[in-house]
């Protein structure tokens, strides 16, 4: 079993060092990394080519947009085991190895996804503690990019990702991109099981409520809304999606603190904004095999 690790990256450096160092570490070191660089710029190079004695290591180029770049790795990669790492995130040293052995354990399984841990293990963002099978309705709090691991060839069917959400996508849906990933997934009849012990590390800060997170929150929200339009989510889920966002209002406004007030109030305007744009197809990317995908030439470091 090998893994194809397919990193995004545009603006970090220092951050995405980390994440090569800990490849470096790693227990298990059958896997080749594709680092997709939206830098209109060289910045990277020298960072690589410290790397690049390490393990396999391409260096390709994209256009900005998380998902757009994730389709530029997925047409490179030839590997069994496809994962999708933040740049700034970062792997423990036994997180390879226990991908492989979870899925080995489970056949029937198309692909596994765990919790954003911090360096010593403990789950964040309020993860789940159980395992289980992967629904259309559980699937929010246990799917996270940067630790979605995925056969690939029971995903080249699926596509891509949709380049129309995300960060970066130059659209008014600036998230949702590994949700809608995952629910396409489950509609094909794809398997994935969520384990609590196959964590990823990722940076989990705690809010500010400052105006730039305020508008981040809105136009995140918006992708969400959208996303749960496009897999036909029930009117009532995604009432009760706007119910717990009102409520980190209420909470806010109980506690005298206006930031927190508007921050949940702009979630809940971009879930709806999200969700009452009108649904139009305007990226074929998404249901396009991966084989009939024109590749794209990449720069071998």
């Amino acid at each position: 079993m090998t893994f194809s690790l397919i990193v995004a990256t545009v603006g970090r450096t220092a951050e995405l060092e980390r994440l090569l160092d800990s490849l470096a570490c790693q227990t298990r070191q059958d896997f080749e990394l594709l680092v997709v660089d939206q830098n209109p710029d060289d910045r990277l190079v020298p960072i690589l080519c410290a790397h690049q004695s390490d393990y396999p290591l391409r260096h390709l180029r994209s256009a900005l947009g998380v998902s757009r770049a994730r389709n530029v790795g997925l047409r490179q990669c030839s590997s069994g085991i496809v994962g999708f790492p933040d740049d700034d995130c970062w792997y423990l040293p036994h997180t390879l190895e226990r991908i492989a052995r979870a899925l080995e354990a489970r056949p029937d399984a198309d692909g596994v996804t765990g919790p954003c841990i911090d360096e010593s293990g403990a789950i964040l963002r309020r993860g789940p503690r159980s395992s289980g099978w992967l629904t259309k309705y559980n699937l929010f709090p246990r799917t996270h990019a940067f630790s979605m691991f995925l056969r690939l060839e029971r995903i080249s069917r699926l596509g891509g990702f949709d380049e129309t959400l995300g960060p970066g996508a130059g659209t008014p849906w600036g998230s949702a991109e590994d949700h809608e990933y995952m629910a396409r997934a489950l509609e094909t009849g794809l398997r994935i099981f969520y384990d609590p012990a196959l964590g990823v590390c990722h940076p989990d800060a705690p809010h500010s409520f400052d105006e730039r997170e305020i508008l981040k929150e809105r136009e995140y929200s918006r992708g969400g809304g959208r996303f749960m339009r496009m897999h036909k989510y029930s009117r009532c889920y995604f009432g009760y999606r706007i119910a717990r966002a009102l409520g980190g209002a209420a909470l806010g406004a109980i506690r005298a603190d206006r930031a927190k007030v508007r921050y949940h109030l702009n979630g809940v305007l971009g879930k709806l904004e999200g969700w009452r744009r009108s649904v139009t197809k305007i990226s074929a990317s998404p249901q396009t095999p991966l084989a009939a995908m024109p590749a794209r030439r990449g720069i071998d470091r």
